[in-house]
């Protein structure tokens, strides 16, 4: 209970605890948390330190790390595709602020 000007509310604390850890949980737990829900542990590992820091604030901001991992999973598949010629690929997508065009400056390695 919260006691405002001698009147009591009632609040929902599980959810302010939730809003609170949002808030301060950063894109790179969001990152490792995805990666390890969709890849076997010791490959979450090292994709996790490979590219924990390869994405620009911008790209964070436009994008979640789902939509990070899926993206440089398709890079991969293009790549191979190239037989292993490395190059640039300019993505135009929409992110949570409106489009957002960005290179892909690396390829996630396949599994």
């Amino acid at each position: 209970m919260i006691d405002l000007e001698g009147g009591r509310r009632a609040f929902d604390e599980d959810g302010l605890q939730a809003k609170l850890e949002k808030a301060v949980r950063l894109w790179s737990d969001d990152f490792s948390e995805t990666l390890h829900a969709t890849l076997a542990p010791e490959r979450a590992d090292k994709v996790f330190a490979r590219y924990a820091n390869a994405f620009s604030e911008g790209y964070r901001e436009a994008f979640g790390p789902a939509e990070a991992i899926a993206e440089h999973r398709q890079a991969g598949r293009s790549a191979e595709d190239r037989r292993g010629r490395a190059g640039l690929a300019l993505v135009e997508r929409r992110g949570r602020h409106g489009r957002h065009r960005s290179p892909s400056r690396f390829i996630m390695p396949a599994a």
